[in-house]
């Protein structure tokens, strides 16, 4: 056996030869497109003989041209708004201005305050401790009294003589009023000076003879015991107080059904219809004792008296409280407030809140009209009213 390894074939001769048996190393598509020997033993013609160096693949066809990119417009923006003023500063001045204006009301309203409780302090009063009722489950009554006092006349007043003419002495009742307020209701009840009752005092006499001999304490028990009528507050004023405070509110507006005059009073109606009263006049209209009406060519004075004439000072007295209540202007207000308060007097109980209360309810309230049923007789010779049939239906609405 033979271990020695075979001899390599010599190299051979040609080096071309032995080139172009390595594989090629083109590109693939240069591959592709080189044309191959074709097999031996097979047609054709011979070998292709390939030059030396890099293989030159030619170029193919032109790649199509791209379509041109059509760009997407800009979206448009908004234009840009111009920035606002900056309004720190105006808040600054406009809060400022409303704090301002609230801080002077808050100061009016604290002057208006401690001005009203100033003229509330120089209004007189009168003790009234254990007189008074205190239940007030069946609504509160107030005795609104109109005193005929001359003392404080002014001489100088254009209206004096009609006070003056006739001499009183002392003070007397000149209407009572009995204001009923029950659940946001309000009615009225005159009671005629002429009604002959059992005084508190002892004794039988005229109504108003109650206040002439045991003044306001002394009317205020006789209307308790005598009628039935619980009083809760008291309030006097000066008859000429009324004209004072028609004044203060700008006029009272009255209706008169005929033209009307009183020479004893000084009253006088020119006109049927809604007629504006001032002070003077008003005061007239309720002081009227002989209240007499022009109507078909003739004149026709008031044949009920007093009872005619109480019906007057409850319809005036009405329609004040009315006006005086719906009344909002805190100067005309204090103007009202400094027109009474000299002719004014209450009980020692009532206090400024309950004034309040009182005028703020009866502004707008329609209040009813009572009428109490009497009838004329002669006691001791004297002209006098007595409770009539009816009477007791009628004092059970302000009980």
């Amino acid at each position: 056996m033979n271990d020695r390894a075979p001899s390599r074939p010599a190299p051979p001769d040609d080096l071309w030869a032995e080139l172009r048996a390595l594989p090629s190393q083109a590109p693939p598509a240069a591959r592709a497109q080189r044309p191959t020997a074709p097999a031996p033993g097979a047609g054709g013609p011979g070998p292709v003989v390939v030059p030396p160096g890099p293989v030159v693949v030619p170029p193919g066809p032109p790649a199509p041209p791209r379509p041109p990119i059509d760009p997407q417009p800009e979206p448009l923006r908004p234009p840009r708004r111009p920035r606002p003023p900056r309004r720190g500063r105006g808040r600054r001045v406009a809060l400022g201005i409303v704090l301002g204006a609230l801080a002077a009301l808050i100061a009016l309203a604290v002057a208006g305050f401690l001005w009203a409780r100033w003229q509330y302090g120089k209004i007189d009063r009168v003790e009234m401790d254990g007189v008074l009722a205190t239940d007030t489950s069946g609504g509160t009554n107030w005795l609104i009294v109109g005193s005929d006092s001359r003392a404080d006349i002014d001489p100088s007043r254009p209206d004096a003589g009609w006070f003056l003419a006739e001499p009183v002495e002392g003070e007397r009742s000149d209407a009572m009023i009995v204001l009923h307020m029950e659940d946001g209701q309000a009615s009225m009840l005159s009671l005629p000076r002429d009604l002959w009752l059992p005084l508190a005092s002892g004794g039988e006499l005229r109504l108003n003879a109650a206040y002439a001999t045991g003044g306001p304490q002394n009317l205020v028990a006789t209307i308790q015991q005598s009628l039935g009528i619980p009083i809760h507050h008291y309030m006097e004023i000066d008859i000429t107080g009324f004209g004072d405070v028609v004044d203060a509110v700008g006029g009272l507006q009255m209706d008169f059904p005929y033209p009307a005059y009183d020479n004893g009073s000084g009253l006088r109606i020119d006109q049927a219809g809604p007629v504006e009263l001032d002070g003077m006049q008003a005061l007239a209209f309720v002081r009227s004792r002989q209240y007499t009406e022009l109507l078909d060519g003739g004149e026709r004075t008031d044949p009920t008296g007093d009872i005619g004439r109480t019906l007057r000072q409850q319809q005036f007295l009405s329609s004040l409280l009315d006006k005086v209540g719906s009344v909002r202007n805190p100067l005309t207000l204090n103007r009202v407030v400094g027109a009474v308060a000299d002719d004014l007097t209450l009980d020692d109980q009532t206090g400024l809140g309950d004034l309040m209360s009182v005028a703020r309810k009866l502004g707008g309230l329609d209040a009813q009209l009572l009428a109490l049923p009497v009838r004329n007789e002669t006691i001791d010779g004297s002209s006098v009213l007595v409770l009539a049939d009816g009477a007791d239906q009628v004092l059970d609405q302000v009980r």
